[in-house]
C-alpha cells in the first residue's frame, strides 16, 4: 500500500508537471468513457432491464400475421383462450381513447380496455383500491375503471378519496377502482401513453370473427418454452381456419416473448450505437496510450536510473500502470458526468412514447458496474504499450540512449506506428457509416409524401362526452366547428379526415370491383379507409389527378361517392379510366353498399414514410357519419402564416363553438413527420457526432506522433538545414514517416467497413451499405486531416534554424 500510494502522488506530481498533456489524456478518455456509458444506459434501461411485471420472462404476446402485428378478433380470443393449455392465461387489450370530463376543460386521453383478468396476469398490484377482475367484465357491472398514477397526480392533485368516486367518461360515468403505482405503464410496446384501463366487455361480439381490435397477452406455464406455446397456438389457428374459412382461411399466429416484441424495432439502432460507441472507446485508449508511450520514450533515462539503482521491471510497471490508472479514474469521473448530460439530453429529444421503455432508461448499479470495467480496462489498455517497453530496454541501453539527441527505439515507434494505423482504421469505419447516415436522411428527406407538409396545422376533435356525440348531431356541429376553422386569421383551406396520414390508426375495410364477379372474403382486396370531408384534399394539398373531390353536395340522400387514390386505380383498372366505376364497401353490420368512383387523387404516404403506396378510398363523411363510431375527426388547416401558431390557438377557436368540445394532438405536420423520421435521424446525428469526436482523436494522435519525431530529429533536421535541404524536403520526409502507418489504417478501415456492412443493412434507405459516394467522401477527409495533422509539426520544424538547432544539442 505504501509503494501505491508513493506511485499515486508521483503520478499527481508529473500531471501538474504536464498540464497539457493531463487535460488532453483525460479530455479523450472522458469522451471515450462517457459516450460508452450513456449508450450502456439506454441499452440497459431498454434491452437488459426486465420489464416491471411479475415473472416478466414468461409473458407473451400473440398477434396475427406473419410478422405478429396484426389484432385478433373477438371470437378467435375466446377459442383461443378456451383451447390453449400451454398458458396459465390470457388476457386481451383493446385501443380506447376517451373524453374525461369533471374538471375545468375535459381531456382527451388514451386507455385501453382489457380482460378482467390482465391485472392478475401482470401480477402488479395496485397503490390504492383494487385491480379489475373477471365480474367487471360481465354487461352491467363494466363501468369501472382503473387510473394511472400521473393521471390521479395530475387531474386529481393526488386525492385519495377519488378511489370509489364517479367521473364522467365519454359522457357516462365510470367508478374508480383504483390507482396503479409510479412506474406503471400497459403496454410497452402499443398505446404505451394510456392513462386509463376499463373492463372488456365481449358479450356482445362473441361470434365476430371479422373485426379485429384484439392485442393478446398470456404468461407461459412452468417448463413450457415459446415455441411450444407457438407450435399449440398454431393448431388451434389451423382448425379454425377448417372450421371458418369464409373468415379465418389465411389466418396465422405469431406468438412473441413480450420484451422481444417492445425491442424488435430498436434493437438494430441500439447493435449500431454500441459498435460506433466501442470505436469511439478503442480510438481514445488508443490516443492516450500513443501519448503515454511518446512520453515513456522521453523518459527512457529516468527508467535507466530507476533500473540501475535497483528497482525491478515490475516496480517501473506498477508506476506506468499507476499512472495510466489515475488518468482513467479522472477520464472516467468527467466521463460520468458526460454519460449523464447526455443521457438527458437524448431522453429531452425524443418524442413521448418514440424509444421504447425510456421511462426506464436511467443510471443504476449495474450502469457504475460497467463505466467501472470501462475504466479499469482503459486504464490497463493505455498503459499496458509504454509498460512493455520496459522489459524491451535494460538500464545500460537507456543510459547509452537517454541523451536529448537519441532517436526512438524501433520497437516502440513500430508500436505508435500501429496505434495511428488503429485509429485511423476506427475512425474511417465511423466516418464512412455516418456518411451512409446522412446519405439515408437526405433520401428520407427527399421522399415525396404526396402531399405539403409545409404550412399546414392539424388538430383532432372530438365530440365524445358532448350533446353532439350522436350520429344525428355529429354532421351540424361539425359543420361550425369547419366553418369556425375557416375564419381563423391566415387559414386558407380547412377540411377534416378520420385518421391522418402517418400519425393516425390504419383502418382496412375488405371491397371489390362491381364490374367483376363477387369475389370470396378471404380472395377480396383490402384498402385503407379514410372518412374526408369537403376541403380536406385542398388543405392537404393532395392533388387530384382526376376528376373530382368530396364535395359539399355529397350528402346522405345523394348517390354514394368514393374518391381512390392512383395505386388503386392502376391495380384494378390498368390502361382504363377509374372514374365512373363502382366498388363494393362493406358498412358497420358488414352488409356492402356500392359507392361511385368520382376521382382520383395522388398516392400518399399514409401509414410509413417509406412504404409504397396502398390501395387508398376516401368516402363523405356527411354519407358515412353514422359508421364506424367516427364522433372524432382531425381537422387540417392550411395557412399562410405560422402553422405552429396557428396550431396553438386551435382549442381557443374551437372552445368559442362548445368549450365541451375537446381538442388534442394540435401539433403541424411538419413536426408528425419529425417524429415519424426521429429515430434515423437521432442515429444519424449520433453517428455524427462519434465520428467527429473519433476524428478529432486520430487528428490528435497522429499530431502528436508526428511532433514527437520532429522533436527527436532536431539536431538530424539542423544537419540536412546546414547540408542544404529545402524546407520542402524536409517536411515532405516528416510526413512521409507516418504516413504509410496512415495508409495502411485507411485499408484496414475500408476492409472493416465491408465486413460491418451488414449491420447497416436495416438503417439504411435507397442507399447502398457500399456506397462509394459516402466511404469515398469518408476516406478524402480522414486523409486530408490526417495529412494536415502530420503537416503542421513538420512545416513548424522545417521553419528552424539550422544554427539554433546544433547549438541546442
Amino acid at each position: 500500500m505504501g509503494n501505491w500510494l508513493r506511485d499515486v502522488r508521483f503520478a499527481l506530481r508529473l500531471m501538474r508537471r504536464e498540464p497539457r498533456f493531463t487535460v488532453l489524456a483525460i479530455v479523450a478518455l472522458a469522451l471515450g468513457i462517457g459516450a460508452s456509458t450513456a449508450v450502456f444506459t439506454v441499452i440497459d434501461g431498454v434491452l437488459l432491464r426486465p420489464l416491471s411485471y411479475k415473472d416478466a420472462n414468461r409473458l407473451v404476446v400473440a398477434l396475427q400475421g406473419a410478422g405478429g402485428s396484426a389484432p385478433v378478433s373477438p371470437a378467435d380470443f375466446l377459442d383461443y383462450r378456451r383451447d390453449a393449455r400451454s398458458l396459465d392465461r390470457l388476457s386481451a387489450a383493446q385501443a380506447w381513447s376517451v373524453t374525461l370530463g369533471g374538471g375545468e376543460r375535459p381531456v382527451r386521453l388514451a386507455g385501453l380496455r382489457v380482460s378482467g383478468d390482465l391485472f392478475d396476469l401482470l401480477g402488479v398490484p395496485p397503490a390504492l383500491g383494487r385491480t379489475l377482475t373477471n365480474a367487471d367484465a360481465q354487461p352491467g357491472h363494466d363501468h369501472v375503471v382503473v387510473i394511472s398514477d400521473n393521471l390521479w397526480r395530475t387531474r386529481f392533485a393526488a386525492d385519495r378519496a377519488v378511489v370509489g368516486r364517479t367521473v364522467p367518461i365519454d359522457g357516462e360515468p365510470y367508478v374508480v377502482a383504483g390507482i396503479m403505482p409510479p412506474g406503471f405503464r400497459f403496454a410497452p410496446f402499443w398505446v404505451t401513453q394510456a392513462e386509463l384501463w376499463a373492463p372488456l366487455t365481449l358479450a356482445d361480439r362473441a361470434d365476430d370473427r371479422a373485426g379485429q381490435s384484439l392485442r393478446l397477452f398470456g404468461r407461459l406455464k412452468d417448463g413450457v418454452s415459446t415455441a411450444q406455446a407457438q407450435a399449440e397456438m398454431s393448431a388451434i389457428c389451423a382448425r379454425l381456419a377448417h372450421d371458418y374459412p369464409a373468415t379465418n382461411a389465411n389466418t396465422r399466429i405469431t406468438v412473441t416473448p413480450l420484451l422481444d416484441k417492445v425491442v424488435a424495432g430498436i434493437r438494430p439502432t441500439l447493435a449500431l450505437l454500441v459498435a460506433l460507441v466501442a470505436c469511439v472507446l478503442l480510438i481514445a485508449c488508443a490516443n492516450v496510450a500513443n501519448a503515454l508511450l511518446a512520453r515513456a520514450s522521453g523518459r527512457r533515462r529516468e527508467i535507466a536510473v530507476r533500473l540501475a539503482m535497483g528497482a525491478s521491471p515490475a516496480d517501473i510497471v506498477r508506476q506506468l500502470l499507476t499512472e495510466s490508472a489515475l488518468l482513467a479514474a479522472l477520464g472516467a469521473i468527467a466521463g460520468l458526468a458526460c454519460a449523464a448530460w447526455g443521457v438527458h439530453a437524448l431522453i429531452a429529444a425524443l418524442p413521448p412514447g418514440g424509444l421504447p421503455r425510456q421511462h426506464d432508461v436511467g443510471f443504476n448499479a449495474r450502469v457504475f458496474l460497467v463505466a467501472s470495467f470501462a475504466t479499469i480496462v482503459s486504464g490497463v489498455a493505455t498503459g499496458l504499450a509504454p509498460a512493455l517497453q520496459v522489459f524491451r530496454n535494460s538500464a545500460a541501453r537507456g543510459l547509452e540512449n537517454g541523451s536529448r539527441g537519441a532517436t526512438e527505439a524501433r520497437g516502440g515507434l513500430r508500436t505508435r506506428h500501429l496505434l495511428v494505423a488503429a485509429q485511423v482504421a476506427l475512425a474511417l469505419v465511423l466516418l464512412a457509416d455516418a456518411g451512409l447516415l446522412a446519405r439515408t436522411m437526405g433520401r428520407l428527406n427527399a421522399v415525396d409524401p404526396g402531399f405539403r407538409i409545409d404550412h399546414l396545422a392539424v388538430a383532432t376533435v372530438s365530440l365524445d362526452g358532448t350533446p353532439y356525440a350522436s350520429a344525428a348531431a355529429r354532421p351540424a356541429m361539425f359543420d361550425r366547428v369547419q366553418a369556425r376553422l375557416a375564419a381563423m386569421p391566415f387559414a386558407t383551406a380547412v377540411g377534416a379526415i378520420n385518421h391522418l396520414p402517418l400519425a393516425g390508426d390504419a383502418w382496412n375495410l375488405n371491397y371489390w370491383p362491381d364490374d367483376r364477379p363477387t369475389p370470396s372474403p378471404q380472395e377480396r382486396p383490402t384498402a385503407l379507409y379514410r372518412v374526408v370531408r369537403p376541403g380536406y384534399f385542398a388543405a392537404m394539398g393532395l392533388p387530384i389527378v382526376a376528376g373530382r373531390d368530396i364535395a359539399s353536395t355529397d350528402a346522405a340522400s345523394s348517390l354514394p361517392v368514393v374518391v381512390i387514390n392512383a395505386a388503386m386505380a392502376e391495380r384494378q383498372w390498368p390502361g382504363r379510366s377509374a372514374v365512373g366505376r363502382r366498388i363494393h364497401l362493406p358498412g358497420p353490420s358488414n352488409v356492402p353498399t356500392a359507392l361511385t368512383v368520382v376521382g382520383i387523387a395522388a398516392n400518399a404516404r399514409q401509414t410509413d414514410w417509406t412504404s409504397p403506396p396502398e390501395d387508398e378510398v376516401y368516402v363523405a363523411f356527411a354519407q358515412r357519419s353514422s359508421e364506424f363510431g367516427l364522433s372524432s375527426l382531425t381537422f387540417v388547416i392550411r395557412t399562410s402564416g405560422d402553422p405552429a401558431e396557428v396550431a396553438a390557438s386551435i382549442p381557443r377557436e374551437v372552445g368559442l363553438v362548445d368549450r365541451g368540445i375537446v381538442v388534442s394532438a394540435n401539433t403541424t405536420m411538419e413536426g408528425i413527420v419529425a417524429d415519424e423520421l426521429w429515430r434515423q435521424r437521432l442515429t444519424g446525428e449520433l453517428a455524427g457526432a462519434f465520428a467527429g469526436i473519433a476524428l478529432g482523436l486520430a487528428v490528435i494522435g497522429i499530431y502528436a506522433v508526428v511532433a514527437g519525431a520532429v522533436a527527436r530529429r532536431t539536431r538530424e533536421f539542423g544537419v540536412r538545414l546546414a547540408l542544404g535541404a529545402t524546407p520542402g524536403a524536409l517536411e515532405r520526409l516528416a510526413v512521409a514517416a507516418i504516413f504509410g502507418p496512415i495508409c495502411w489504417g485507411a485499408a484496414l478501415g475500408l476492409a472493416a467497413t465491408a465486413a460491418g456492412a451488414g449491420l447497416m443493412r436495416t438503417m439504411v434507405y435507397d442507399v447502398s451499405v457500399l456506397d462509394p459516394y459516402a466511404i469515398g467522401s469518408a476516406v478524402l477527409l480522414l486523409l486530408a486531416a490526417a495529412v494536415a495533422a502530420a503537416w503542421l509539426p513538420a512545416r513548424r520544424a522545417s521553419r528552424l534554424d539550422p544554427t539554433l538547432a546544433l547549438r541546442n544539442e
